[in-house]
C-alpha cells in the first residue's frame, strides 16, 4: 500500500522527534544536561497533524506514534535518574564542609 503525502510528512516528523529523543538519551548517558523544552511543542504539532488527517491515514501512523511514546517514556526514566543523581550530588555537597573554607578558618584562628 502506498502512503499519502500526509502520512509521509507525519512519519518524517515522528522520525525527527525520535532522533531528538535518541540524542537526548545519549547525552544523558554522557552526563550532559539536556533541554527537552522543544519536544512538547513539536509533539503537539505532530498530534494535531494526525488529528486533522483522514482517519485511515491517521490509523496507519499509530504504530510509529506508539514507538515514539515508548521512547519518550524511556527518556523520562533517564531524566528522572539524572535528576536524582544531580539532587544527590547537590545534597551531599551542601552537607560536607568545603576544605578550602576550613583552611581559611584555621588561618584566621592562627592570626589571633
Amino acid at each position: 500500500m502506498t502512503s499519502s503525502p500526509v502520512q509521509d510528512e507525519i512519519r518524517e516528523e515522528i522520525a525527527k522527534l525520535a532522533d531528538f529523543v535518541e540524542t537526548a538519551q545519549r547525552l544523558i548517558h554522557q552526563s550532559t544536561l539536556v533541554d527537552i523544552t522543544p519536544l512538547h511543542a513539536r509533539l503537539e504539532q505532530v498530534c494535531q497533524k494526525i488529528k486533522q488527517a483522514p482517519r485511515p491515514q491517521a490509523r496507519d501512523v499509530l504504530g510509529d506514534l506508539e514507538n515514539l511514546f515508548k521512547s519518550i517514556e524511556r527518556l523520562e526514566k533517564y531524566l528522572d535518574l539524572q535528576h536524582d543523581a544531580l539532587s544527590e550530588h547537590f545534597y551531599s555537597t551542601q552537607t560536607q564542609a568545603n576544605p578550602l573554607f576550613a583552611q581559611e578558618v584555621r588561618d584566621d584562628e592562627q592570626e589571633d
